[in-house]
C-alpha cells in the first residue's frame, strides 16, 4: 500500500473516532419499556415504573437531579425502547451513554448530568452488525428518565 493510500485513511479514521467519541458522552435509560421511570439517582433499581408519557417537544420537561454515567447505566439496562417501527432492547454490555454539556454537580466524587446520550448497536441474526439506536435520556423532576429523540442509524 502507498504512502498516498494511508493519507487517505487517516481523516475517515479520525472522523469515525470523532463519531464514537462524541456519541459515547451521551445518554442511556432502563426498563422494559420507553416510558419515565421513578428512581433515586443513588439506587435505580429499586424503583418503580412511572405512568407512561411520551416526551415530545410540545411540553416542557422540569429538570431532575443529575445522574451518574453508571448510575444511568444501571437503570437502563434491559429497557426496551421503540424507534422507526422497531423495538430495541438495551444490553448493558454494548450500550454507551455519556453526559451532555459539563456536570452539573459530583455525586461521590463522581461527574453527574441531567441528560445523556446514548448509542445502542443492533446485531440483526445473519448480519456482523445492523443499524445503531441513537437516543437522548432526561433527569425529569421528581426523580424519572424519560426517553427522547430516539432513532436508528446507519454508517
Amino acid at each position: 500500500m502507498s504512502t498516498h493510500n494511508h493519507r487517505d485513511a487517516v481523516p475517515a479514521l479520525l472522523a469515525g473516532l470523532l463519531v464514537a467519541a462524541a456519541l459515547g458522552a451521551g445518554a442511556c435509560g432502563g426498563g422494559s419499556t420507553d416510558a419515565p421511570r421513578q428512581a433515586s439517582p443513588a439506587s435505580p433499581r429499586k424503583s418503580p415504573v412511572a405512568p407512561a408519557s411520551e416526551a415530545s417537544g410540545s411540553g416542557a420537561l422540569q429538570p431532575g437531579p443529575p445522574w451518574t454515567r453508571d448510575a444511568l447505566l444501571e437503570h437502563l439496562a434491559g429497557r426496551r425502547i421503540r424507534a422507526n417501527g422497531r423495538t430495541i432492547r438495551v444490553d448493558a454490555g454494548t450500550v454507551t451513554c455519556g453526559g451532555l454539556g459539563r456536570p452539573t454537580r459530583d455525586r461521590r466524587d463522581e461527574p453527574a448530568w441531567t441528560a445523556f446520550r446514548c448509542i445502542q448497536p443492533t446485531f440483526p441474526s445473519g448480519s456482523v452488525a445492523g443499524p445503531d439506536l441513537i437516543f437522548v435520556v432526561q433527569s425529569v423532576a421528581p426523580r424519572s428518565l424519560v426517553v427522547t429523540r430516539r432513532h436508528l442509524t446507519s454508517y
